[in-house]
Order: C-alpha cells, then structure tokens, then sequence
C-alpha cells in the first residue's frame, strides 16, 4: 500500500502544492499509456479528496450571526469559514445545505430544532 503522499508524488503532485510537477517532455500526459495515464489520474483523484474543499469567506459586510439562537462563538467562525457570514445566506439555505452543514458542523438537527432559517429572515428583516 502506499501513502497519499506517496501516491501523489508518484503521480508528480505534492500536498503542499497540488499543482503537478513539469513533466519531462517524453512522460508528458499525452505520452501516456493505459496503466501509466490511470495511475496518474487515481494519484491526482487522491490528492484532491485529501485537501479539504472550503469556499472562501465573503469579503463583504457580514451580520451578527451570534444572535442566532443555538449558536456559539465556534459555529459562528466555522459558518463564517463556509462562507456564510449574512442572515440572508442562512435563511437562504435549502433543506440539503441544512443537513450537510449539520453534519460538518458535527450538530446533527440542532439548526432545524433552533429554526435558524427563520430567526435570519426575522433578524435580517430588523
């Protein structure tokens, strides 16, 4: 078995940088073959499940998601590092976006049974 970082470095990738290595010319990507191009593919297919997708936070205003009822100070900056940093973003969410936020906040049902949807329309509304 080898490591990720064995996997990606063998594919021309390193965690720290996951944009490939030049290749040289005669193992370019087009000069690849079967288990060659494969490997390349799985190694690279590796690397990117290894770096965890955030979306970058919004350099605009943000509101007081504090106010929220069922919040604290670390699911707010966790929220904020998602990039949801205004009450018309929260209450925006869908019923699927709910559910995996809950889950990645490891607060299964909490924003369902606090209704925080709700309390960003009325919040924004103020």
């Amino acid at each position: 078995w080898f490591s990720t970082a064995e996997a990606a470095e063998a594919a021309g990738f390193t965690l720290a940088n996951t944009h490939p290595k030049a290749a040289p010319a005669e193992e370019s990507p087009a000069a690849m073959t079967g288990g060659d191009a494969a490997a390349a593919v799985a190694a690279a297919e590796v690397v990117a499940e290894a770096a965890p997708a955030q979306t970058p936070t919004p350099s605009g205003p943000r509101d007081d998601l504090s106010k929220i009822k069922g919040t604290d100070p670390d699911i707010v900056s966790r929220l904020h590092e998602r990039g949801l940093s205004t009450y018309a973003r929260i209450a925006a969410l869908t019923d699927d976006e709910v559910h995996e936020l809950e889950q990645a906040l490891g607060v299964p049902g909490r924003i369902g049974k606090y209704n925080w949807r709700y309390q960003a329309t009325q919040l924004a509304q103020e």
